[in-house]
């Protein structure tokens, strides 16, 4: 089972619990088929042809793992990618 560290905060974040920032993202490499689906205005097309990428993890996923690793909170994985499909 995992653990969700929850943020306590300091003087030295102003009780934040936060002390820098940490990027999530996704980083899509560009293939035939989207640049099909751009030209087409096709976003759902898109979005199919870069879930196939060799790799591909959801932006919700990269974060709620570093939740997992103790890098940021559930707070901040919900408040980053509430609304975002999986």
């Amino acid at each position: 089972m995992t653990q969700f560290l929850r943020g306590r905060g300091c003087t030295y974040c102003n009780h934040s619990g936060y002390q820098g920032r940490v990027g999530v993202y996704e980083l899509v490499e560009i293939d035939e088929a989207m640049v099909t689906a751009l030209h087409h205005g096709d976003p759902v097309t898109f979005g199919e042809a870069v879930k196939r990428q060799p790799g591909y993890q959801s932006l919700r996923k990269n974060a709620m793992q570093l939740a997992a690793r103790g890098v940021t909170t559930i707070d901040q994985v919900l408040r980053a990618t509430f609304g975002l499909e999986d």
